[in-house]
C-alpha cells in the first residue's frame, strides 16, 4: 500500500486530439516549439517514451527558454527512473521561471521518493507560496509528513488538498492510509471508497480498501477489492501478495500459493511474497 504523488505536465495549447493531429500540424509549422511539446505529451501518454524525449528536446532546441518543455522532459526522465536527469530538468525550468509552481511540485515528488524528506517539504511549501490554490503540493506534503510519522500534519495537508479540489481522488486515498495507521478503520474505509467513487480506475484505493477489510476480518470483501485492483492493473504485485494472504487466512492454500507465485513472477524482488510462499511450502 502506498501514497500517490502527483506530477503535473504543462501544455501550451488546450487541444485534445490524437497524435496524428500534432504530427500533421508539424508539417505546416515545423518551427513551433509548442507543437513539439504537445506532440511529446501525446507520445508520453501512449508509451512512446523515447519519441517523447526527442520531441521535448526539439522544442527546447527551437526555444531554449521553454520552461514547460524542460518540466515535461523532467517527467519523461522520471518515468524512466532517470531521477538525476529529471531533477536537472525541473531545476532548469525553475531557473527560467522562478514562479513555476508545477516544476517545484514535481521536484518535490522526486525528493520525497528518494528519501530527501526535508528538501521535499521545503520545495512543496515553495510551490504553495507561489500558488496557494494548487492542490497537488498539499497532497505531496501529506506524503512526506506521513512517512515521517507526522500524522496530524499529514491529515491537515490532505484535507487542504480536498478543500481546494473536492474531486481530487489521491488525498482521499492518502487520508485513508493515515487513518488506517491510526487504527481508525471505519474512517479509512470511507476515504478509500470516496477515492474510488471519484476515480473508479484509480488502483491504489482498491488495494488499500482490501487491506482495511482484511484487518477487520472481512476476507471475502478483501478478496473482491484485491481482484478489482488486479483487474485494473494486472501487473500489481502487491495486490497479488495481499490476495494470497487473504486466501491463506481462509485456508485456501493452493489459491494462496498461486497468488504469491504470480506476485513473484511480476516482481521477483517481492520479499513478502517469497516469505509467504516459503511458509506455505514448509
Amino acid at each position: 500500500m502506498a501514497f500517490y504523488s502527483y506530477l503535473t505536465i504543462r501544455q501550451n495549447e488546450t487541444w485534445h486530439e490524437p497524435v496524428s493531429f500534432y504530427e500533421r500540424t508539424l508539417r505546416y509549422a515545423p518551427g513551433s516549439p509548442g507543437i513539439y511539446n504537445n506532440l511529446a505529451n501525446r507520445y508520453g501518454e501512449t508509451g512512446r517514451k523515447e519519441d517523447a524525449i526527442a520531441m521535448y528536446k526539439k522544442a527546447i532546441e527551437i526555444k531554449p527558454n521553454h520552461a514547460d518543455a524542460y518540466n515535461n522532459l523532467g517527467i519523461a526522465y522520471y518515468r524512466m527512473r532517470k531521477n538525476e536527469d529529471a531533477i536537472a530538468m525541473y531545476k532548469k525550468a525553475i531557473e527560467i521561471n522562478p514562479n513555476y509552481s508545477y516544476a517545484y511540485n514535481n521536484l518535490a515528488n522526486i525528493y520525497d521518493e528518494t528519501g530527501r524528506k526535508e528538501e521535499a517539504i521545503a520545495i512543496c511549501k515553495k510551490a504553495i507560496e507561489i500558488n496557494p490554490n494548487y492542490a497537488e503540493p498539499y497532497n505531496n506534503l501529506s506524503v512526506a509528513y506521513y512517512e515521517m510519522g507526522k500524522n496530524e500534519e499529514a491529515i491537515a495537508m490532505c484535507k487542504k488538498a480536498i478543500e481546494i479540489n473536492p474531486d481530487y481522488a489521491e488525498p482521499y486515498n492518502n487520508l485513508g492510509l493515515v487513518y488506517s495507521m491510526m487504527r481508525k478503520k471505519e474512517d479509512a474505509i470511507a476515504m478509500y471508497r470516496k477515492a474510488i467513487e471519484i476515480n473508479p480506475k484509480y488502483v491504489s484505493p482498491y488495494n488499500n480498501l482490501g487491506g482495511a477489510y482484511y484487518e477487520i476480518g472481512k476476507n471475502e470483501d478483501a478478496i473482491a477489492m484485491y481482484r478489482k485492483a488486479i483487474e485494473i492493473n494486472p501487473n500489481y504485485a502487491d495486490a497479488y501478495n495481499n490476495l494470497g494472504g487473504a486466501y491463506f487466512t481462509m485456508g485456501r492454500k493452493e489459491d494462496a500459493a498461486a497468488a504469491f507465485k504470480k506476485a513473484l513472477e511480476i516482481n521477483p524482488a517481492q520479499a513478502d511474497a517469497r516469505r509467504n510462499l516459503d511458509l506455505i511450502n514448509k
